[in-house]
């Protein structure tokens, strides 16, 4: 198998990145230096799909994360991920906060959150009571949208979907510096993909490309890789 693509991390960012790449038709290799998928910061969150409220409009903040929020819960639909809207409160706790609540609501209709099961919906104190009988507030908002995912079982169905539909696999390997053995020998059988993407976190590890150097955990070039 000719690899087009490495990709260096097989939590969530990684797996979408390289399932990203596969659709675009490169043959893409994800290394991982744990024993499974999602073993890092990815397994780790809240698992919270936020709405996308309080970023300043057409920032690429707001425009990802509203974007982003729709085409998750499309996908998980699709793949039988959990995925559940269950919502959140924003509450006033006193007078003058309702006027915070009412520039929030303002702000998610500029970023998009404008259709009727996406848009912040204001709640007497009667109404937020109803949904949560401790709540102690002068008013609240109701966003809609706010929703969780099981993290894991997303990364799982990525995976999995990869590995049945495009050329990708996933190696289990230790990516370190290049004189660790696993990647040494890797990389001197003439495995050398034109395209490397980072996307763990942790001690920077160096992995060789055509050209200069790149670290897994902020890319740099030593020169410029050819078009």
């Amino acid at each position: 198998m000719q690899v087009q693509a490495v990709v260096i991390g097989a939590g969530v960012v990684g797996l979408a990145t390289a399932r990203a790449l596969a659709r675009r038709g490169r043959t893409v290799l994800v290394l991982e230096s744990e024993g499974r998928i999602g073993s890092g910061t990815s397994s780790r969150n809240s698992e919270v799909v936020h709405a996308g409220i309080y970023y300043p409009t057409g920032s690429l903040k707001a425009t990802a994360c509203v974007g982003g929020r729709r085409m998750l819960q499309s996908y998980c639909l699709e793949r039988a991920v959990p995925f559940s809207r269950v919502g959140k409160m924003l509450v006033a706790t006193s007078e003058s906060d309702m006027q915070g609540l009412a520039r929030i609501q303002h702000q998610a209709a500029q970023n998009g959150l404008t259709p009727p099961d996406e848009a912040l919906q204001l709640l007497t104190v009667e109404e937020a009571r109803a949904l949560e009988p401790e709540v102690r507030c002068f008013g609240a908002l109701l966003s809609p949208s706010t929703a969780i995912v099981d993290s894991h079982a997303l990364m799982l169905a990525l995976q999995v979907r990869m590995c049945q539909t495009y050329e990708m696999c996933l190696c289990v390997l230790c990516v370190c510096p290049l004189c660790d053995p696993p990647l040494r020998w890797w990389v001197l059988c003439g495995v050398l993909p034109s395209v490397w993407v980072p996307c763990g976190w942790g001690p920077p590890c160096r992995v060789p490309v055509s050209r200069g150097i790149c670290s897994s955990s902020c890319l740099s070039l030593a020169r410029t890789l050819p078009q």
